[in-house]
């Protein structure tokens, strides 16, 4: 399970740090690669929690890729440096964003998944 969840991270945080790299832009209020990230993970790892029910691959996928993928940390620095900053409107409107999206995302995530039958794959 150890070697799923390094596989998976290894795969999730370089993908994380090449669309960082080729996605540079960034409006005022947020990092528009770091957004995507969360907002896709939050889309993935529903859909992932859904329809797969082999711990391994919940593991590699989920924990790894998956947590290696999204930047919860990087969203926790952004908002907590806008706000030192005094940039209390873009701060809290990066976290509700982020936030009520994610779990918008989540919900269309599980909602499209459960349309469909529940994927047993590997051992």
């Amino acid at each position: 399970m150890r070697g799923a969840v390094a596989v998976g991270g290894a795969v999730g945080s370089a993908a994380r740090v090449a669309l960082g790299e080729a996605w540079t832009a960034a409006g005022p209020w947020v990092t528009w690669a770091e957004l995507t990230v969360n907002l896709t993970g939050a889309f993935l790892l529903a859909v992932l929690l859904t329809r797969v029910e082999n711990p391994r691959l919940r593991a590699g996928l989920g924990t790894g890729a998956l947590g290696a993928w999204t930047t919860v940390s990087a969203l926790g620095q952004g908002i907590g440096e806008r706000l030192l900053a005094g940039d209390v409107v873009p701060g809290l409107t990066y976290a509700t964003v982020t936030v009520v999206g994610g779990v918008l995302a989540a919900a269309v995530g599980t909602r499209l998944a459960s349309s469909g039958t529940t994927a047993e794959v590997g051992p």
